[in-house]
């Protein structure tokens, strides 16, 4: 299992657990039981077709340095400030 996979499965079965906080021992141990890591990897796999609007999120600025040269990313962005631009969209 991935580092990703792991983290966003360990936060999802955090939120149902949380959720259930009042319910039965024996719900409590359905919980459980849950195969997170599934969930985790399908939520991720999701991710992977971004929409429109995460797309126009995570486009990087390009400028010209030179009337010959081409675009180049601008303004020192990194990929990772794009990309959690484009969570940022997909989680409004």
């Amino acid at each position: 299992m991935s580092e990703m996979v792991e983290r966003v499965a360990k936060r999802i079965r955090g939120r149902v657990i949380l959720g259930h906080s009042n319910t039965s021992h024996t719900e409590k141990r359905a919980l459980l039981n849950i195969d997170y890591e599934d969930l985790a990897r399908t939520a991720i796999e999701t991710m992977g077709e971004p929409t429109e609007a995460m797309i126009r999120a995570g486009e990087l600025l390009m400028v010209n340095v030179t009337p010959d040269s081409p675009s180049v990313p601008g303004l020192g962005e990194s990929g990772t400030t794009s990309y959690q631009r484009m969570i940022d969209e997909a989680l409004k």
